[in-house]
């Protein structure tokens, strides 16, 4: 997705502007984003080695994936489907950890309800 994004905001300036030097500061913010976020990624690389992700094989790893029918979850905290658990049996689960997906909107319904009184 990123790579989709620098090129499309690549495409664009150089289009409006028709100078290739127009790409530079693009180029140089993603060169400093990689190297600011260089410390998560490594502490991430360290801890996947000794987690249970790593112990598993390979064809264990489905086991950690959100199922497609899960996602109203994100919305609906009481969402109920039938996730595998890590016995490869199918058990109920609420998707109350997808809980978050309902603070955005939250936060976008109280906005619209309280701006036009802010405006008065």
């Amino acid at each position: 997705m990123l790579l989709l994004l620098i090129a499309w905001l690549s495409i664009k300036s150089l289009v409006q502007t028709r100078n290739i030097f127009s790409i530079l500061p693009l180029l140089v913010g993603v060169a400093l984003g990689f190297g600011l976020s260089a410390p998560a990624w490594l502490a991430l690389l360290d801890l996947v080695q000794g987690s249970a992700r790593e112990l598993q094989s390979a064809a264990a790893h489905w086991q950690w994936r959100v199922p497609p029918a899960a996602l109203p979850g994100l919305i609906l905290p009481s969402w109920t489907v039938n996730w595998t658990d890590f016995s490869s049996r199918s058990r109920p689960h609420a998707a109350a950890e997808l809980a978050c997906g309902l603070v955005a909107p939250s936060a976008l319904i109280a906005g619209l309800i309280w701006r036009p009184r802010l405006a008065r």
